[in-house]
């Protein structure tokens, strides 16, 4: 090992003069480093402490979420259907309002159903569609 260190003295010199200026620059700028280590803590603190404040109502909100895709996942054939009728629906209204900027609809039945529900129809009370419809 010592001829090995001899052969190499050179190099083994170097890396000791490398190591000496590192040891002293970070005991030159320990000051700085223990000082931002000081402002971390603060930091992690006070974001510790806002995290214990929010952390009930995003567990609320997860809550909440929750039961509104429960609500979806059960309720998607019905928006399904609703959305697969939206075009002719766009197209009855683009069509009425061609005489205008003005709506010209005559509504023959509304329903309004809960996921789950049976539906409730608005307007008639004799059945499914109005007077002038049937």
């Amino acid at each position: 090992m010592v001829d090995n260190l001899a052969s190499n003295s050179e190099q083994f010199d170097t890396a000791l003069v490398e190591l000496r200026r590192l040891m002293r620059g970070l005991n030159e700028g320990s000051d700085e480093f223990f000082g931002a280590l000081s402002g971390i803590r603060g930091n992690l603190d006070a974001t510790t402490e806002l995290i214990g404040d929010l952390r009930p109502s995003v567990s609320a909100s997860i809550a909440r979420i929750r039961e509104l895709g429960d609500t979806v996942r059960r309720g998607t054939p019905v928006i399904t259907d609703a959305l697969d009728v939206l075009p002719l629906m766009v197209g009855a209204f683009v069509r009425s309002m061609s005489y205008g900027s003005h709506l010209q609809v005559y509504n023959c039945s509304l329903g309004l159903r809960l996921i789950g529900e049976k539906p409730v129809w608005i307007g008639s009370p004799n059945g499914l569609h109005s007077e002038a419809c049937s």
